[in-house]
């Protein structure tokens, strides 16, 4: 006859021996091991409350990391996510988000009101350097675009 596999268990922050009882008497084949160096346990069981601080603990960590790693980033307004994400024209979405007209891009860029705005169309294709100029004066990367 075959021998079952013991699984072995560490009662983790369980002050409760009843606990214990009733595992014991639930589960005999279980090996509960209470602190034991060495040894790593299959299982870990602990109260509610301390997996739950323990949760806590992670997203408390997670949400420091993820502001650290963005903190100087720009947030962008979900609307204008979605304007982007809907394929309309990144030049006309960022400047609108800017505030700005086209005569004003006209001004930061040295380029014409009606070629800025056939751009904005999509009637003509920019040039890399006229595309990199015109995100510096909406200040975004010209991945952006």
């Amino acid at each position: 006859m075959k021998q079952a596999a013991r699984l072995r268990v560490e009662l983790a922050g369980i002050r409760d021996r009843g606990v214990e009882r009733r595992l014991r008497a639930a589960a005999p084949r279980l090996d509960l091991a209470r602190g034991t160096k060495g040894e790593t346990p299959d299982l870990v069981i602990l109260p509610y409350g301390e997996y739950q601080r323990l949760l806590d603990e992670a997203d408390q960590r997670g949400a420091r990391q993820a502001f650290r790693r963005t903190k100087d980033e720009e947030f962008v307004p979900i609307e204008v996510a979605d304007r982007l994400l809907k394929g309309e024209n990144p030049i006309r979405v960022w400047r609108k988000h800017r505030g700005l007209t086209l005569a004003e891009i006209t001004t930061r860029t040295g380029l014409g009101k009606g070629y800025l705005s056939d751009l904005e169309k999509g009637r003509r294709k920019g040039t890399l350097a006229t595309l990199r100029t015109i995100a510096e004066a909406l200040d975004i990367d010209l991945d952006d675009l």
